[in-house]
């Protein structure tokens, strides 16, 4: 039987799942749960090589950068949070490493890249590195359950240490460093009483051990230990949010190993592969709790076995997809491992090796039966929306274009070769939903808060897709991250010549300006966290400039805001200069020009300029309404004065431009001194007042329908004087 439509275009969309696309999107997501142990920033700050844009087992807590609209959080800093950087910079042997034990998680993880380069070198210095895997090893020979938070930090600081040595030229460590930290690491794998310990704590080790083993060439050496450890996995395990984060690790890992070198030698002689997934999978109590993501992270990494066909093991990976499928439903009862485990399947054999052809065609119409018009090619598709949220969406993603074609002045004209013909948000009901059928839909990783997918603009009829869910633990229940991606598409289609491969994003500079500007025209003047970042001194401007998606969430996305709001602020010739390169594909040109336009006088006023920024409130220009004179303006009976003030209306005024104009100047004139509009009646008859309102984010235009007759109305007059003349003010778009 022929693979049918659905399963043909899964064989194609499921290589996505192993080429590196993360690096268009947002990574953003939903407020991380609460607990002691890594901060937002720890997680995106993953091991070099480590393939966290290709896979999804974390479950949402995982997702680093938190986005709500309501600003309900500015991440700490280790400066809000009182890390004593400089003692610990200072320490050297058992002073350092108890600091190391004794420092709030956090701590570390500001370690990874937000602590100042000079303080990474010297805290990660080799002696210090040293000290720190020898009382390692001591905790790790009298494990125990007390053992597992300190062992916690230094662990954790070998992560992070890797990290910043491998992003920091300043920093440089021998062959013996690295190979004492992989000899504290198969220490801790090899001990029983640490495999034996289903506690919280032990959880959030295993989190830490195998994200430090999780590296090019080591990982394959720890397969087997976490094979073993996940073989201990049971329904007590499963209540435990430490062990569930551990359980997720543990299968990032082992989706890792699959590319190394001599990966089939280790794994021929490991059938119980199959088996422990299996059962994992099958495991219907986790169904409908928090640790349903496993059980459908071992059905997806069980059919990824299917991939070899002369595994010797294989027909229990055969008959181990097919018990999956057939316990559970695409629509009903497990259907997150039902998911998971068919868009592996179908990859790899055709539908009809399983049975499941027919459900697969019919469950994306299934899924996503919303599809709603939001403009010129513009489409919201996604499951139970009501009037108010597409409304609000489509309201949102206007008010985004507005924006944007003010800003950076397209023109509204695309660059050359840009064929795109649709844009979809593609908008699951949760964050749940998003990881259950996104990947089987549309290949996609779902360990993040949304991405964006260009495809190839110079092909008529190009789709470009914002693949998301949701937030619906807010009140407004928003399209998560919404403004942001979109921000990207028109990026993507007004100032980017070519598809998203040409780029450059890991050698010429750009991603600093493409995740800094979705950043900058979606929070506006109101990044928060960004803010806070800066008050700690600024990173050097080429610093952030050099950023790829390997830097970690803070220059990534909060630097590279800053950065770009920077060059809007002060230098807009940078900026026009920029998009001047980029909008007709000169990269190098662009790169050539970025080196040199950051330094001189934008590197001067960059420190002082980032100790100043402040957060303003976000507002909308497009709302502005000029109200009825009974509402916001100022009479004077005897000379028939209406003044409005503006910036009563919008906001504060601040940065507002008012500039007006009366059609008939012999019945009305006007007169504008900074935000106050002053119309004067000086004659019977009628007039039209076009007024235009702007500052940096946008202009709009309104009219003021004015009459002018010899009666006075009584709400506006508490006596009736004979011969005042009556002024009726109505607003409307112009």
């Amino acid at each position: 039987m022929q693979p049918s439509p659905v399963a043909k275009r899964m064989r194609h969309l499921a290589a996505a799942l192993v080429v590196s696309l993360a690096a268009q999107s947002g990574a953003v997501g939903p407020p991380p749960t609460p607990a002691q142990e890594p901060a937002e920033g720890a997680l995106q700050n993953r091991l070099p090589g480590h393939p966290t844009d290709v896979k999804s087992p974390p479950p949402p807590q995982r997702i680093p950068l938190l986005r709500d609209p309501a600003r309900v959080r500015v991440p700490p800093t280790y400066h809000t949070l009182g890390c004593d950087f400089d003692g610990l910079a200072e320490k050297v042997g058992a002073a350092f490493v108890a600091h190391v034990r004794a420092v709030p998680f956090d701590c570390i993880s500001a370690l990874f890249s937000t602590a100042p380069i000079a303080t990474r070198v010297a805290v990660f210095r080799e002696p210090n590195v040293l000290a720190v895997a020898r009382a390692a090893h001591q905790l790790i020979a009298a494990y125990n359950r007390v053992a597992a938070v300190p062992l916690n930090n230094l662990l954790y600081y070998f992560q992070a240490g890797v990290f910043a040595e491998f992003h920091t030229d300043e920093l440089q460590w021998s062959r013996a460093v690295r190979r004492e930290i992989y000899a504290v690491v198969g220490s801790l794998l090899a001990n029983p009483s640490f495999f034996a310990d289903a506690s919280h704590e032990a959880g959030n080790l295993v989190v830490t051990v195998f994200a430090v083993a999780n590296a090019p060439g080591a990982r394959l050496r720890y397969l087997s230990a976490a094979v073993d450890w996940l073989s201990r996995w049971s329904a007590a395990r499963a209540q435990i949010d430490g062990q569930r984060r551990g359980a997720a690790e543990v299968f990032v890992l082992v989706f890792a190993c699959h590319p190394e070198l001599g990966f089939r030698a280790v794994v021929d002689d490991l059938p119980i592969i199959a088996d422990v997934f299996r059962d994992i999978a099958l495991s219907e109590r986790m169904l409908g709790t928090d640790a349903e993501t496993i059980a459908s992270d071992a059905g997806g990494e069980l059919a990824r076995f299917l991939a070899y066909a002369d595994l010797p093991w294989r027909p229990r990976v055969v008959t181990g997809v097919r018990q999956i499928l057939n316990r559970y439903e695409p629509l009903g009862l497990g259907a997150s491992v039902w998911a998971a485990t068919a868009g592996a399947a179908v990859f790899y054999e055709p539908c009809s090796t399983f049975h499941i052809c027919e459900e697969l065609d019919g469950l994306e119409p299934a899924v996503l039966s919303v599809e709603h018009p939001c403009g010129d090619g513009i489409f919201i598709r996604g499951q139970e929306f009501d009037a108010d949220q597409l409304a609000a969406a489509c309201a949102a993603l206007r008010r985004t274009e507005r924006v944007f074609h003010w800003r950076l002045k397209t023109g509204r004209q695309p660059v050359a070769d840009d064929l795109t013909a649709r844009h979809e948000i593609v908008a699951f009901a949760n964050y749940a939903n998003y990881r259950t059928y996104s990947s089987l839909f549309f290949g996609n990783p779902t360990d993040n808060g949304g991405i964006y997918y260009e495809g190839d603009p110079a092909q008529p009829g190009n789709v470009s897709r914002h693949l998301g869910y949701v937030a619906d633990y807010l009140p407004d229940k928003p399209i998560w991250n919404l403004e942001h991606e979109y921000v990207h598409h028109l990026d993507g289609r007004f100032n980017f010549h070519g598809p998203f491969w040409d780029y450059r994003v890991d050698t010429h500079k750009t991603v600093w300006w493409i995740e800094g500007l979705a950043e900058y025209l979606s929070y506006r003047d109101d990044n928060e966290a960004a803010i806070a970042l800066a008050e700690g001194g600024p990173l050097p401007l080429g610093v952030v400039a050099e950023a790829t998606y390997s830097s970690g969430l803070d220059r990534v996305y909060r630097w590279s805001y800053l950065a770009v709001r920077f060059l809007f602020e002060r230098h807009p010739e940078v900026v026009a200069q920029l998009l001047g390169y980029i909008r007709v594909g000169d990269y190098d040109g662009y790169l050539s020009y970025v080196n040199v336009a950051l330094a001189a006088a934008p590197a001067a006023q960059w420190p002082g300029w980032a100790s100043e920024v402040k957060a303003l409130p976000d507002y909308d220009v497009a709302a502005i309404e000029l109200p009825l004179p009974r509402e916001l303006s100022v009479f004077d009976e005897e000379t028939a004065v209406a003044l409005v003030d503006v910036a009563r209306a919008h906001r504060t005024g601040q940065g507002i431009t008012v500039s007006a104009a009366s059609s008939d100047p012999e019945v009305a004139t006007v007169d504008v001194v900074g935000s106050r509009l002053t119309i004067s009646a000086v004659g019977l008859g009628e007039a039209t007042i076009s007024v235009s309102v702007g500052d940096a984010w946008g202009r709009v235009h309104r009219r003021i329908n004015l009459e002018v007759t010899g009666d006075c109305p009584r709400w506006l007059c508490p006596t009736i004087t004979s011969g005042w003349r009556k002024v009726v003010m109505a607003p409307s778009d112009q």
